[in-house]
């Protein structure tokens, strides 16, 4: 699914994100301070929900912003995907 999150970005508007950021982001686009997570099944198990707490907290503290997908995201509503990606690049870059 991540590849498939990386695909719809890609064939989107927005330009090509880096893939595996530093270790703690799926995708990303660093000069923006922006990164793409894509949470799947794996991701509801109690452990792996407080493990995701502090990992997606450390980010967001770092100053970066952090857009989270689920597979319907991918799959169903990718447009939606391209297009808060691409605002938050639009305003990251006018900054």
């Amino acid at each position: 699914m991540e590849t498939r999150l990386r695909l719809v970005l890609v064939l989107g508007d927005p330009p090509r994100p880096q893939a595996q950021w530093p270790v703690w982001l799926d995708l990303a686009y660093p000069d923006e301070r922006i990164g793409v997570e894509h949470d799947g099944a794996a991701h509801l198990r109690p452990d792996a929900v407080l493990r995701d707490i502090g990992r997606h907290t450390a980010p967001l503290d770092q100053g970066w912003h952090v857009f989270r997908y689920t597979r319907d995201d991918v799959r169903h509503r990718p447009d939606l995907v391209v297009a808060q990606v691409g605002r938050a690049l639009a305003r990251a870059r006018c900054t």
